[in-house]
């Protein structure tokens, strides 16, 4: 079972993620509205797959979450999200961030 943690403060966008990726096989989707939730679920484990908003209560909020996640669960992909076109932030999330594994490969159980 493939479990995806949303972190994300829009409460729109995270319905929306929920409702595609568990009509696409993912069995159990968990969300944070800011990076201190995300780190009360994360101590559980078992995340194949964290979609991350580059910003939430601040604007660099996701982006300063990447080094903690990249030490502690360097294993799980990270696929960052924005709603702004903030093409600088999305080029530094890109750098930052392994966005090499599709989220459907992870649904799929073919990565983890």
């Amino acid at each position: 079972m493939a479990q995806i943690l949303i972190c994300d403060d829009d409460l729109t966008f995270q319905l929306a993620c929920r409702q595609t990726l568990t009509k696409n096989g993912a069995h159990a989707c968990q969300w944070a509205k800011n990076t201190e939730e995300a780190r009360v679920l994360l101590r559980k484990g078992g995340f194949a797959l964290i979609m991350l908003d580059i910003e939430m209560r601040t604007p660099r909020e996701g982006l300063e979450f990447l080094p903690w996640l990249r030490e502690h669960h360097p294993g799980v992909p990270v696929l960052m999200c924005s709603g702004r076109s903030d093409f600088d932030a999305v080029r530094e999330a890109m750098r930052e961030a392994d966005l090499t594994v599709p989220a459907l490969r992870v649904v799929d159980g073919k990565s983890a």
